[in-house]
């Protein structure tokens, strides 16, 4: 009993959490957001004479999880995250969507979301802190 419980802590230690990935729910929920954006994206909606795809909406949720996986867990376990969730979303994709589209959309997430991990940490290393940052631009 003892030691499971030696266990359970010994998870939730920073250093442990930090070299695994993250929980298996948000996985889950970034592979089925990303493969959502992916179906999606064939779909149009209009209002007053603009016209965005339906996965447009989709995509600023990948980058609130990615800086939220990188804040809490660090930039090693965040650049797993992306690929992981990658691997894992090209195959239902693929099936589901046209290949034109899939090999833009994921060139494009690759591409932004390691931006967005180098530039979280890029303002992190800085020690300027983007929440006030975001909160000043509003004033």
């Amino acid at each position: 009993m003892v030691n499971s419980i030696n266990n359970i802590l010994k998870y939730f230690k920073a250093e442990y959490v930090r070299s695994s990935l993250p929980p298996f729910g948000i996985v889950t929920i970034f592979c089925f957001v990303l493969i959502a954006k992916n179906i999606l994206v064939q779909w149009q909606i209009s209002y007053l004479n603009f016209t965005i795809t339906v996965g447009l909406l989709l995509y600023p949720l990948t980058f609130l999880i990615t800086d939220y996986v990188n804040e809490i867990y660090g930039k090693r376990t965040c650049m797993r995250l992306v690929l992981v969730v990658f691997i894992f979303s090209i195959v239902p994709s693929i099936i589901l969507s046209t290949i034109q589209i899939i090999i833009g959309s994921m060139l494009a997430y690759l591409m932004a979301q390691f931006h967005d991990v180098w530039a979280f940490n890029w303002w992190k290393e800085k020690k300027i802190n983007i929440f006030v940052f975001a909160i000043t631009l509003q004033l």
